[in-house]
């Protein structure tokens, strides 16, 4: 029997040890399927031996546990802005997506929608270890195993073994939270960097601007040269922009801009061609006018 017991104490050491390698910010999942595994080992023994002669033992683990799951902890908060796992259902997406005319570039969902949702799946990790339940089934543990030898079985000095772990990494929680705060600037940032873009897009009467600045040949190819420089320019626009663990989809954006540029080339095709039928127009009425008068005078001269 106890040969069985080493054997089991052993398997216990190698699986903590092989829960300490596994990342409890990005496989979350895998974490506490393994976790839950250590805890059917310890339910056997349980079910096995009574509870006074388990309790020491088992708080002794429960300490190991704690020091796996702080090293965990720390390196899920130095890496939680770049690595925190949002919902699947959150695309971001920046466009055009207003009805109005004026149509400002906009996040999709908006900022502070955003901010929602990346607090609360924040402060799900955060608060991780004050819902760690330990081996024993609940946060309280026992101040020390060695006071265990000189209190009698049901006396209770216990704290809350697990939850004050948030409270020994403060200086990590609170760079947490600034770099969070520096995300959303960064996000506010993206809208004005690529506002220039959406000059073209707020132009509700573009027949009425293209027809002010185009009054000459010269001015309709410098603006279908410049269009087609900004056409290419739109372009060479990334798909995506990542903000730490917000990835922010471009594909709106190019593709109000790809039907702008287009709206726009058509728009100055147009005017373009009701220019020259004007000027056509108007040369056709000065040779009808002034046809007569040129040649009454031509046969006086003859």
């Amino acid at each position: 029997e106890n040969r069985q017991l080493r054997h089991i104490h052993h398997e216990l050491s190698t699986s903590v040890v092989l829960l300490m390698d596994i990342d409890m910010l990005k496989h979350r999942s895998k974490w506490k399927q393994h976790w839950l595994e250590i805890v059917g080992r310890i339910n056997v023994l349980s079910d096995r031996y009574p509870q006074d002669r388990m309790r020491k033992w088992v708080i002794h683990w429960d300490h190991q546990v704690y020091k796996v799951l702080e090293a965990a902890y720390c390196t899920g908060l130095e890496t939680l802005n770049e690595s925190l796992q949002l919902p699947e259902s959150l695309k971001v997406e920046l466009g055009f997506f207003s009805s109005s005319e004026q149509m400002p570039l906009q996040l999709k969902p908006s900022v502070e929608e955003i901010r929602s949702i990346y607090y609360h799946e924040l402060k799900k990790f955060v608060s991780a270890p004050s819902a760690f339940k330990g081996l024993n089934g609940s946060n309280e543990v026992p101040i020390r195993c060695l006071d265990i030898e000189f209190l009698p079985p049901d006396y209770k000095i216990k704290k809350y073994f697990y939850t004050k772990m948030a409270g020994s990494n403060t200086q990590s929680l609170v760079r947490v939270y600034i770099k969070a705060e520096l995300l959303f600037v960064e996000l506010c940032n993206l809208l004005e960097k690529y506002e220039s873009w959406s000059s073209l897009c707020a132009t509700a009467d573009l027949d009425a601007v293209v027809e002010l600045c185009c009054s000459s040949p010269t001015l309709f190819e410098t603006n279908f040269r410049a269009l087609r420089d900004k056409r290419r320019a739109a372009e060479r626009l990334p798909d995506f922009i990542k903000v730490d663990c917000i990835c922010v989809s471009l594909g709106p954006l190019k593709l109000s801009l790809e039907d702008n540029f287009q709206r726009a080339y058509e728009t100055l095709l147009l005017v373009l061609k009701r220019t020259m039928t004007n000027d056509i127009n108007e040369v056709t009425h000065l040779i009808t006018d002034f046809a007569p008068l040129y040649i009454t005078n031509r046969s006086k001269h003859t």
